[in-house]
Parts: structure tokens; sequence; C-alpha cells
């Protein structure tokens, strides 16, 4: 992270498959790293 901070991932739901991931599931997963971003903006608004 560019201010030092470390984050965690939680590997506890991982799964493995061996297709791809479908749309849907592509589509979820952005939503997710959005949402991260837009939360990371605002901290650094509030500061």
């Amino acid at each position: 992270m560019p201010s030092g901070e470390l984050g965690l991932i939680d590997v506890a739901d991982m799964t493995f498959k061996i297709r791809a991931l479908g749309r849907m599931a592509r589509l979820r997963n952005v939503k997710h790293m959005l949402r991260y971003i837009e939360d990371m903006s605002w901290r650094e608004l509030v500061g």
C-alpha cells in the first residue's frame, strides 16, 4: 500500500476452479474492487 500500511487477505473462502470465472462472478469481483477504490479515495479526502 502506498501509505506503508499492511493489508489483510482472507484466504479462508478461497476456491480453486478448473474453468475460468463466469461473467457474473467477474462482474461481482470488479464491483468489489471498485468499492475498495472508492473507499480509499474517500479516506484520502477525509485524511
